[in-house]
């Protein structure tokens, strides 16, 4: 079935009026994207083969909306062999001037802030970091936790790593007690929090296309300093000052995670980047 007849069943199906006209999306290197402009309203619609992603997503905005805004979900289901997530259309813009970083830091440090305990760490489901399961199961334990949900499973996927690479991998994880706290505080991470997974309608901020779990809040940190600049507004927003040595350590060991990640699904173009960051960590 194309993508107007399986979106036009879907809404026909949950009540939402016609006619529709259907906006191809840019971008998304995981899911179809379509803006849909229906009689009552504009909807967004994320279309995948895999189900159960869009389900997982779901359920991540769903934790994601009870301390920051998100799109609400209005329906996700499964027709024909594929997922069909129905979202508001949200005007989002990027964070331009020093203001809207300042509101994203803040409303970032909320969401850590407010969701804080004391774990376990993981999530109440498996889900995914773009198009790669991402393993969810609780542990005690931080460290144990990233190096057996998020290291160690991507090392395995990634077949066709130099082997000076998962070398270099292998010796960091054998060191985790080095870069890692034992047992930070845990808090809900959006989890896959770069640039483009965020934004601002009317000068509030939306955080959108989440891999959600409970870890250390440096994680999303980490993801947010690895593919671009962040200015200084939006840190001193979060925490009052600027990261210092120690902690952009730190945000390495989780920077290994997404490259490794980056590795598995898009191939040889980031295996120097790895060995990179872990040559980087094992000279610390």
């Amino acid at each position: 079935m194309k993508i107007p007849q399986l979106l036009t069943k879907v809404l026909t199906d949950i009540g939402e009026p016609g006619p529709y006209r259907f906006v191809m999306g840019r971008g998304g290197d995981t899911a179809v994207s379509v803006k849909v402009v229906a009689k009552r309203r504009d909807l967004f619609a994320k279309i995948h083969e895999n189900a159960s992603l869009l389900m997982c997503e779901q359920a991540a905005l769903t934790a994601l909306s009870s301390f920051v805004k998100t799109p609400r979900v209005v329906s996700c289901s499964e027709i024909d062999g594929c997922g069909v997530l129905i979202m508001e259309y949200l005007q989002i813009h990027p964070p331009l001037t020093d203001p809207d970083w300042h509101a994203l830091g803040r409303a970032l440090a909320g969401l850590h802030g407010q969701s804080e305990c004391e774990g376990p760490f993981g999530f109440d489901m498996d889900n995914y970091i773009g198009g790669s399961l991402q393993r969810n199961e609780h542990l005690s334990s931080w460290r144990d936790f990233f190096v057996q949900r998020r290291l160690g499973p991507q090392l395995e996927l990634a077949w066709g790593l130099p082997e000076s690479a998962r070398r270099h991998v292998e010796r960091v994880i054998a060191r985790i007690n080095v870069w890692l706290p034992a047992d930070p505080p845990a808090a809900l991470l959006h989890g896959d929090l770069w640039s483009g997974n965020l934004g601002l309608q009317g000068g509030e901020p939306v955080f959108y296309d989440p891999a959600c779990y409970y870890g250390d809040p440096q994680a999303d940190l980490a993801m947010m300093s690895l593919f671009g600049s962040v200015p200084d507004s939006f840190y001193l927003a979060y925490q009052g000052h600027l990261p210092d040595a120690e902690q952009q350590n730190t945000w390495r060991v989780y920077h290994l995670y997404h490259l490794l990640n980056h590795f598995n699904l898009f191939g040889s173009a980031y295996a120097s980047s790895v060995e990179r960051v872990a040559r980087q960590l094992l000279l610390l």
